[in-house]
């Protein structure tokens, strides 16, 4: 068996963006593995599940056993029950504005050569998709994003159980109210990457409600519930929110909160400001503890990217 792959490439972006694409678990997730946790210290180790749609789920173990601060990042990849041990590197060189990766994946021939799911062209179709497509794509889009500097804030305020949300988008103000009030644009950007979404009913009025779910690529479904109170069209809306099953029954072992997102013009542009009032600060902790912050992040550049789709 071949013992080991490499690719190089070279990227229009800064060395570190691609460096937090590589080490922060909620930007890998958008074109890598969705990890459980990850942080970029030797000796730190993770696991998750991977393989073929309709094949075996290989519970992948790994360890960090070198870092370098936006240059060298490498770890071990094994697979639990199996034999073999093999060594995952990726370098960074910066390259004036670009960035240049060098990937290795050394060690394959240590793998059981009779298990097929091992043989080398499948290590190689797959890291060639996420070094040569998913990681590209996901390095452009997010840079673009930050070139549109659109403003972004996310204030918590733990003394009165409140978290503020203030983001603009290049959009007229309608539009960017139609994707937030409008079920076929929100089963298009509602949930955080590689998460979607989508409603189960909808009736948006005062009275009315949402049911929807965030569903994992594993098929996963995690429900919420909405309750509008009071809509006051392209201006603002209140509404109630909570965690629920497939048959909206609220989970009351979670947070509800009250929301209202208000909308306004900013030249061409529009801001939505969303404030949530929780029932207590630990309603609020647990919340920002689930990742809201990098959740909305997500979820918001998602509507960028809609929003410069339909417009």
């Amino acid at each position: 068996m071949k013992a080991e792959i490499t690719i190089s490439r070279i990227f229009d972006v800064d060395i570190a963006l691609v460096w937090r694409a590589l080490t922060e678990k909620e930007l890998m997730k958008e074109w890598y593995f969705n990890l459980e946790n990850f942080e970029p210290m030797v000796g730190f180790k993770f696991e998750f599940k991977g393989g073929h749609e309709d094949g075996i789920q290989y519970n992948h173990q790994c360890e960090i056993t070198e870092v370098e601060f936006e240059r060298k990042l490498t770890y071990s990849w094994k697979y639990q029950g199996y034999e073999g041990i093999s060594f995952v590197s990726f370098r960074l060189t910066s390259e004036g504005t670009q960035t240049r990766l060098d990937f290795t994946h050394s060690g394959l021939s240590s793998f059981p050569i009779s298990n097929p799911d091992f043989a080398v062209h499948n290590f190689e179709a797959g890291w060639s998709h996420f070094i040569t497509s998913a990681l590209p794509k996901f390095l452009l889009k997010k840079n673009n994003n930050m070139k549109k500097n659109l403003e972004f804030a996310f204030v918590a305020d733990k003394i009165n159980n409140t978290l503020t949300i203030r983001r603009e988008f290049a959009a007229c103000r309608q539009l960017v109210w139609d994707c937030y009030t409008k079920a076929e644009y929100l089963s298009q950007w509602f949930a955080p990457s590689p998460l979607t979404s989508k409603t189960k009913s909808m009736d948006f009025k005062d009275g009315g409600h949402w049911h929807y779910a965030m569903v994992e690529p594993n098929g996963t479904e995690h429900w919420g519930w909405t309750d509008f109170v009071h809509i006051q069209p392209t201006d603002y809306y209140t509404s109630t929110d909570a965690f629920c099953d497939a048959n909206g029954k609220t989970n009351s072992d979670l947070p509800t909160a009250l929301w209202k997102v208000t909308f306004s013009d900013f030249g061409d542009n529009t801001i939505v400001e969303t404030l949530v009032n929780y029932k207590s600060l630990a309603d609020l902790e647990t919340v920002i503890n689930m990742g809201m912050e990098q959740g909305m992040i997500s979820t918001l550049e998602r509507l960028d990217d809609l929003l410069e789709k339909i417009a």
